[in-house]
């Protein structure tokens, strides 16, 4: 093992506020201290006498999402407590990437609030002869690839219209088995918990797959919400909503961001139970004729499934979904 320090020069950030800058869509990545998105918040006008961080560098959170570091391949402008680490060798992409994650299994060192600014360069790594082989053979697949749209057509987003509708309105709703542990056995069959990653699934069990497929889970903690597009079984701690509506996976996809906004409701060790589900209410977007919501003969707006499903299918990355 050796010292970050011994491998990279650590570069300081620039310390920029976000808005004090003028956001261009083609402009230089705005790196911050998130964990998403490659550590990038938008894109920024270039600035005037001040040059940005070079291109083949890892970004590195000093504080807030500690220790979240990133392979930036262009030139970048960094926030606050954001530190660029800059390889003393040559370092291809595959070695950085690998560096990047050796530096993330140190996150849980800096819990509670501790930061990262004068300990990073104590941080030890593998040293460049420990690097597995299989790391510089490993070819990285192009991000241009899974940004391909399954729509060509740019749909605007503009929830200024949009209505309330009840999920009975939309929804029937059923719930989930207790499956104690020891009555089931590894197999093919999604058992769907409460979970908030990997879409809810628990593992993989031999369960009878007694929920059909194009349906949405919610979990009872925190509101977690997925799209299942394969048959499954659900413990007792998730509700099943099954549509009244024609669905399909983009209309279910947009459904289950629009009933996930609610979760902030359920914060605190609130739990979602089956009755409270019934009685959410969701905004959605409703078809209108001449700027005016169409109703029902009950007097009711009618959701805009269409625009749903043309949305989520105008999106980056809509075409791998």
């Amino acid at each position: 093992m050796i010292s970050v320090s011994k491998i990279f020069e650590i570069l300081p950030g620039h310390g920029l506020e976000l808005c004090n800058m003028s956001i261009s869509q083609q402009g230089i990545p705005f790196v911050n201290r998130s964990s998403k998105n490659n550590g990038v918040a938008c894109r920024i006008d270039p600035i005037d006498d001040l040059l940005p961080l070079p291109a083949h560098t890892l970004s590195v959170a000093l504080n807030g999402s500690v220790l979240e570091t990133f392979l930036q391949t262009e030139p970048y402008y960094t926030a606050y407590h954001v530190a660029c680490l800059k390889p003393l060798i040559e370092l291809s992409d595959q070695e950085l990437l690998y560096y990047a994650a050796c530096i993330r299994l140190n996150q849980y060192k800096y819990n509670y609030g501790r930061q990262a600014n004068a300990s990073l360069k104590f941080l030890e790594i593998p040293s460049p002869k420990d690097i597995p082989a299989w790391v510089k053979s490993y070819s990285i697949p192009s991000m241009k690839t899974y940004l391909n749209r399954a729509s060509k057509d740019d749909v605007p987003f503009n929830p200024i219209k949009w209505k309330k509708f009840g999920l009975e309105q939309l929804f029937d709703f059923d719930k989930g088995t207790f499956h104690p542990e020891g009555t089931y056995t590894t197999g093919n069959t999604p058992l769907i918990a409460a979970g908030e990653k990997n879409n809810g699934i628990m593992r993989m069990t031999n369960l009878p797959a007694v929920f059909p497929a194009n349906t949405i889970t919610v979990g009872k903690a925190q509101l977690t919400v997925f799209y299942q597009p394969k048959p499954f079984a659900a413990s007792h701690d998730a509700v099943v909503l099954f549509p009244k509506f024609k669905c399909n996976k983009y209309i279910g996809l947009f459904m289950c961001a629009v009933i996930k906004n609610e979760a902030y409701r359920f914060h605190y060790g609130r739990q979602i139970q089956l009755e409270a589900t019934k009685k959410l209410q969701i905004k959605l977007p409703v078809i209108l004729k001449d700027n005016v919501p169409i109703t029902d003969d009950d007097g009711n707006c009618i959701p805009d499934f269409e625009y749903m499903e043309s949305f989520m299918k105008s999106l980056p990355f809509s075409n791998k979904i």
